[in-house]
């Protein structure tokens, strides 16, 4: 190889196109390079916290839809087990609870990085790559959230059928035909009587297991009113991020147009092609 060092000492100023002024301004000073550091150092301290925070609310997220899924396994037994009614019953309390309580976790810490979303576009501006990526981030755990507890809404749901079902199927021991219709007026106002003839009632065991059922479903309608807050919540939640997501699916969808038009460009070029030679600028850097 070459040595060209000789050569490079030879060009004279005068041989750039560039005159002074516009060399000096290429020109970058210490200072100057240790703020574009200390700017990129902080630019990646705070892609490091927030891909860490995304990381471990997805995890709890995750552990959130597997305790739903543990959930909805439990309230399946109400319909297929005959024994142990009450301990069945338990243990769906004691993980409703603790959905609950992670649920509520995870919305206070939705919140807290809205607002690290907020000082980040404050400190960077709305334009950072930083910021856009916590803002789409949020937007996607938001949505997972939402996800995870619909699941676990629909887990409550199926005990709220299968309840239903076994009053049904008692109701057909009895000798009485009751419609879907027939039991959600008995819920809701607790009389089962008038759904039935006197002689109906002479099977005593038979009237505690609906009624049995009947208080399963009271106890399953106060775990929802407890979390209807949080469902609440994080509806407005999505609802602050829908427009956030229709400018990402429109600039998407732009994106897609420009490449499609670039590539209908490109095909009708002819295929001569002119290469030019020019002379490559010289930058100096004031180290």
């Amino acid at each position: 190889m070459r040595d060209r060092l000789c050569e490079l000492r030879r060009i004279s100023p005068e041989s750039s196109e560039w005159g002074e002024e516009e060399v000096y301004t290429f020109c970058m000073g210490p200072e100057t390079l240790g703020q574009e550091a200390a700017s990129f150092a902080d630019k990646e301290d705070a892609l490091k916290d927030v891909f860490e925070e995304v990381q471990s609310i997805q995890r709890d997220i995750g552990l959130l839809r597997m305790d739903a899924g543990r959930l909805a396994k439990q309230n399946g037994r109400f319909l297929t087990s005959f024994r142990r009614i009450s301990s069945i019953k338990r243990g769906s309390n004691a993980i409703a609870q603790g959905i609950r309580v992670k649920g509520e976790a995870l919305y206070r810490r939705l919140r807290r990085m809205d607002g690290l979303s907020q000082e980040l576009e404050e400190k960077m501006g709305a334009d950072s790559a930083v910021v856009r990526i916590a803002r789409c981030q949020y937007a996607s755990l938001t949505s997972s959230f939402r996800e995870a507890l619909l699941y676990y809404n629909w887990a409550e749901a199926t005990l709220r059928e299968h309840c239903k079902t076994r009053i049904q199927r008692q109701a057909d021991i009895l000798g009485q035909q009751v419609t879907g219709e027939q039991v959600d007026e008995m819920i809701e106002t607790g009389k089962w009587s008038s759904f039935f003839s006197k002689g109906i009632w002479t099977s005593r065991s038979a009237l505690v297991k609906m009624e049995d059922r009947h208080r399963e479903l009271l106890d399953l309608e106060s775990r929802l009113r407890d979390i209807r807050e949080l469902f609440l919540q994080v509806a407005l939640l999505v609802e602050e991020q829908g427009s956030f997501l229709e400018n990402i699916e429109a600039n998407i969808l732009a994106t897609q147009v420009a490449g499609t038009n670039a590539n209908k460009a490109l095909l009708r070029l002819p295929c001569t092609f002119t290469f030019w030679k020019h002379e490559q600028p010289v930058l100096c850097y004031g180290l």
